[in-house]
């Protein structure tokens, strides 16, 4: 309805619907060339960026399950969320925010992830259901998939492949896994269906807000918080934009 509105602006970087959709949609391809299918767990462990909200959708787009992962977790969290929630896929980002390097994290996590020769096809001893790690930036790591390669393989995989895929999802299945914080004890993986997130952050939008597509929602929270994704989601809904930054700074 409003492909050249503005969808996501950051300080540094304004981006309208129709370049999130289309990239979106190439990310879609290339995670289904690494193998994703639908009810597949993909996490993103991400700070907030562009990328973060372009693989969103992608997982959606292939009919898998999102799974945002922490920012702050630290290597043995990340090793539990990975086992725990049945991750296939993890997408993650070499850019350093708030001195978290996820390279270091996931390398922490996964002891043996530097021996794979194989990226995409990595076998990890503690997380049997893992197959690859996408790093994005330029950098390259042991065991990662580069967002060369990553962007590559979307050649493999043609844009019907992943509409037919996006087109058999049904409202009420899962599109969405948060983990709760684990103040008492591990964290607990809440299942939450496309009906769900879509309906609530629809209500949220029209009855809380009265949003329309003239309105920008500003939220410097965490993408992986479902504090910044139902807004997200309920200013798409009109066709809004959605500002934000990467971290917090009263001064930006």
């Amino acid at each position: 309805r409003h492909p050249d509105a503005l969808a996501l602006v950051f300080p540094d970087r304004e981006i309208t619907y129709r370049q999130l959709a289309e990239g979106a949609l190439r990310r879609a391809r290339a995670l289904r060339a690494l193998g994703v299918r639908p009810r597949d767990h993909v996490g993103v462990l991400m700070h907030t960026c562009a990328e973060f909200v372009e693989t969103f959708f992608a997982i959606a787009f292939c009919g898998g399950v999102i799974v945002p992962i922490n920012a702050r977790y630290k290597a043995s969290e990340l090793a539990y969320v990975i086992e725990n929630g049945d991750l296939v896929t993890v997408v993650t980002t070499d850019a350093v925010a708030d001195s978290v390097n996820f390279v270091e994290r996931l390398s922490g996590a996964l002891k043996d992830l530097h021996r794979n020769k194989q990226p995409a096809k990595l076998k990890v001893a503690g997380a049997p259901k893992l197959r690859n790690i996408v790093l994005l930036g330029k950098s390259k790591a042991p065991g990662f998939v580069t967002e060369k390669e990553f962007d590559a393989a979307a050649k493999a995989c043609a844009e019907i492949e992943v509409h037919q895929a996006r087109l058999r999802v049904r409202v009420r299945d899962i599109g969405l896994m948060l983990y709760t914080s684990g103040t008492t004890a591990n964290p607990k993986g809440c299942l939450i269906t496309h009906e769900a997130m879509v309906r609530n952050s629809m209500t949220l939008g029209s009855v809380r807000y009265r949003l329309t597509n003239k309105d920008r929602f500003w939220s410097p929270l965490p993408m992986f918080h479902i504090a910044a994704i139902l807004p997200l989601v309920a200013i798409f809904d009109v066709g809004g934009a959605y500002v934000t930054m990467g971290y917090f700074d009263a001064g930006v």
